[in-house]
């Protein structure tokens, strides 16, 4: 998801398939940082 921080928060919760309570999985974590990573790494 592009601009994330820019959304509103039930527009980045319906994106990724989540509500508040559950959150993602580790996998699903693992597969988006693969996938659109906006960490900078060293």
């Amino acid at each position: 998801m592009e601009n994330a921080h820019t959304k509103e928060s039930p527009d980045v919760l319906s994106y990724f398939g989540v509500t508040e309570d559950t959150g993602l999985t580790p996998e699903q974590v693992k597969k988006n940082l693969d996938n659109d990573s906006i960490l900078c790494r060293d």
